[in-house]
């Protein structure tokens, strides 16, 4: 049996940085070292902040972004244009649609459709999404920004024709995105011209 050089309590925590996306081993260790050369308040502190985040970090009840409070400032904001719904996959692609001067307010489906992995519309929150867009008196126009690979497409498909029968314009990103791409990688100019290019979905 191998016998690591670190102690145990070092190698529990790389263990939990490595689940972190695009963090393997060495940028776990290299994430903990520079963190072991921190003062001990700080290091105290950011454990503090960390253990709060179950506590403090919630999902907005109207879109499911990340919130401090019930519902997230972006849903509570009278300076947003609320003509427009811009549906992502996840929470995390919502800052850098907020960068590419994105203006009008978001759905986070936590997902997309895929059945091998036992995803089907009742895994998504289609029913939720579905009750936003009826609900919402000033809203023209509902933009699908999930990905474009084989579930991507099956998702936007699906939930362009539950739009439609709600009277709602469907739209989707330009093709300034490659296909089968996952818009968390685009820049924020890419996104922005994608944004504004977007396509109609009849």
């Amino acid at each position: 049996m191998k016998i690591s050089a670190l102690p145990k309590e070092i190698e529990n925590i790389i263990s939990f940085f490595k689940e972190i996306p695009g963090i393997g081993r060495k940028g776990a260790e290299r994430m903990i070292f520079a963190m072991l050369k921190w003062p001990p308040e700080k290091l105290t502190s950011f454990g503090n902040q960390i253990a709060l985040l179950p506590e403090k970090v919630k999902k907005c009840s109207v879109c499911s972004n990340i919130s401090e409070s019930d519902i997230c400032p972006i849903c509570a904001s009278h300076e947003r244009d609320r003509s427009l719904l811009c549906i992502v996959e996840d929470f995390t692609q919502i800052p850098l649609l907020e960068t590419a001067n994105y203006k009008g307010l978001y759905f986070v489906l936590e997902g997309k459709l895929s059945p091998l992995d036992g995803i089907t519309p009742d895994s998504l929150k289609i029913n939720r999404l579905t009750k936003l867009i009826s609900d919402s008196q000033n809203l023209k126009e509902v933009i699908i920004a999930v990905s474009q690979d084989i579930e991507g497409q099956a998702t936007s498909i699906y939930l362009s024709g539950i739009i439609r029968k709600l009277g709602k314009s469907v739209t989707t990103l330009a093709r300034g995105i490659p296909a089968g791409a996952d818009i968390s990688f685009a820049n924020s100019a890419t996104l922005a011209a994608a944004i504004e290019g977007r396509i109609t979905i009849n």
